[in-house]
């Protein structure tokens, strides 16, 4: 009888340890990095990186190194918008970035020279294609 209940116990504390460690495993955010360079390849330091999203209650913003490096972490999957700007060079912007879950999506941002009043817009959204319809 005593045995029995050792063994029980031995069980039971053998299920729970084997759930914790699972949910310990478990991942729930992303994250979004890339760099920020001119058209000729050369690297952007200290540009402003906005991140926006109706997942985030405020909007993430980050600066990047001097390689032109930047780096979201811990993100909620959803779907989000990338501002990019630097002094003497337009804006840049894309929108339409889906992210998932586990997932770090790497952007490599070419910024082009001009007025920081200038944007370049890039959109996620898909073409629609015909494909019923003949040429």
């Amino acid at each position: 009888m005593r045995a029995r209940v050792v063994r029980g116990v031995f069980v039971s504390c053998f299920l729970i340890v084997m759930f914790v460690l699972s949910a310990i495993g478990q991942e729930t955010t992303g994250g979004i990095n890339g760099y920020v360079k001119d058209k000729s390849g050369a690297a952007i330091a200290k540009a402003q990186v906005q991140l926006t999203s109706p997942a985030l209650l405020t909007s993430k913003q980050v600066e990047t190194d001097n390689a032109g490096y930047f780096y979201f972490q811990q993100l909620p999957p959803g779907e989000y918008a990338l501002v990019v700007t630097a002094p003497s060079f337009r804006s840049f912007r894309q929108t339409g970035i889906s992210l998932g879950v586990g997932k770090l999506p790497t952007f490599d941002v070419g910024l082009e020279i001009g007025a920081a009043s200038e944007t370049v817009e890039v959109s996620g959204a898909t073409p629609i294609v015909d494909v019923t319809r003949r040429m």
